[in-house]
C-alpha cells in the first residue's frame, strides 16, 4: 500500500507510467500541500553536461555532474544538500536534507560546500517536476505513482539502480517506511 504524498516522499513511477518525461523516474517531493499542489525533483536522471555548463563562472577543475530535475522550467537550477551549515539559507525537505534554487544562490552554496563529483553531498538539477492543485493525488489513484518513505541518503544513491529498488520497497508490506529497509537488513 502506498503512503500519502509529503514533503521528503518519493513517487516511484508505475511501470506502465509510458510519459517520456517520468518513465522509470523516482522524484522526490521538496513541497507538497494538498492545497497548493506539490514541487519535486526527479533523482535518477543524470544529465549529460557538466554542471560548469550552467554556471560557467564556478571556480576552475570542477566536474560535478549537472543532472534533470525535471521537465518543467529547465533553466532553473536547484540544489539538493546535506550540508547543516547551510541549512538557514535553504528550505528544509526533511531531517538532514536541504534544497535550494536559483543560479546565483546555488553557485554561492557549490562553491561554499567545495567539490562533490560523485554527488554525495549535494547535487544541482536543472528544471523541476510540478503538480497543480489536485493533479498528484489523481494520478496517484489512477495507479501512475507509488509513494515511498526515505531517508536523507535516498537522493544520493546511484541512479542506475533506484528505480529498480524503489518500485521494489513500494511493494513490501511496511515499505513506505523509510526505516523498514534498514531495519530489514539487519535480521
Amino acid at each position: 500500500m502506498s503512503a500519502a504524498p509529503a514533503s521528503g516522499r518519493l513517487l516511484v513511477a508505475a511501470p506502465s507510467l509510458h510519459d517520456a518525461n517520468f518513465s522509470r523516474t523516482v522524484v522526490l517531493l521538496c513541497r507538497y500541500s494538498s492545497e497548493a499542489g506539490a514541487f519535486g525533483l526527479i533523482l535518477n536522471r543524470a544529465g549529460k553536461l557538466p554542471l560548469r555548463k550552467a554556471l560557467p563562472d564556478l571556480s576552475k577543475g570542477r566536474e560535478e555532474r549537472l543532472w534533470r530535475g525535471g521537465p518543467v522550467e529547465t533553466e532553473t537550477l536547484w540544489m539538493l544538500h546535506r550540508l547543516q551549515a547551510l541549512e538557514q539559507v535553504s528550505e528544509p525537505v526533511m531531517d538532514g536534507l536541504w534544497f535550494a534554487g536559483g543560479a546565483a544562490f546555488t553557485k554561492r552554496l557549490v562553491e561554499a560546500a567545495g567539490p562533490d563529483v560523485d554527488g554525495d553531498v549535494y547535487r544541482c538539477y536543472a528544471g523541476f517536476a510540478g503538480w497543480g492543485t489536485g493533479q498528484l493525488e489523481a494520478e496517484i489513484r489512477e495507479g501512475s505513482w507509488a509513494v515511498v518513505a526515505c531517508g536523507s541518503q535516498a537522493p544520493f544513491g546511484t541512479d542506475d539502480d533506484l528505480w529498480a529498488e524503489m518500485s521494489i520497497r513500494s511493494l513490501l508490506p511496511g515499505g513506505t517506511n523509510a526505516n523498514f529497509i534498514d531495519l530489514a537488513r539487519l535480521n
